[in-house]
């Protein structure tokens, strides 16, 4: 069961490397995505091999690769690698085109901190937010 619970994992994530890939207007094919890749940060480099098992659902990469994949697509880490938001596949697309690159960054970021260091930046924000009214958007308005 667990063997087959994995192989779904693995396929899921295939699905939506794929889907981030397209939704960012980047190519699809295992050697330009390999190419791309392996730009993103010199001394990180993988094989065709392993796109390709990626983009067919045969394997997951580690978490500094699946970090440095998140950014480049501006899709948030957690999405890309278990689907957990509560929202639909259209609705997850539409929140990451709706936040813009940089905000998403930041959340990437900010979930890459432990728990203590997490709680540390909320206690900051509520503090910033309590001394220094919040700015609005023109949607708030």
């Amino acid at each position: 069961m667990a063997r087959a619970m994995a192989a779904v994992e693995k396929r899921e994530f295939g699905a939506r490397l794929v889907a981030a890939l397209a939704a960012a207007g980047r190519p699809t094919g295992a050697s330009q995505v390999l190419a791309a890749f392996n730009r993103l940060r010199p001394g990180t480099r993988v094989t065709i091999f392993a796109v390709r098992k990626w983009l067919l659902g045969a394997a997951i990469p580690t978490q500094d690769k699946l970090l440095l994949l998140a950014n480049w697509l501006d899709v948030s880490a957690q999405w890309l690698r278990f689907g957990e938001t509560g929202l639909s596949t259209g609705q997850v697309q539409t929140v990451c085109v709706a936040l813009a690159s940089r905000d998403q960054r930041l959340l990437d970021d900010v979930h890459r901190l432990d728990e203590p260091s997490r709680q540390v930046l909320e206690d900051l924000v509520i503090s910033l937010l309590a001394h220094f009214p919040p700015v609005r958007s023109p949607a708030d308005r």
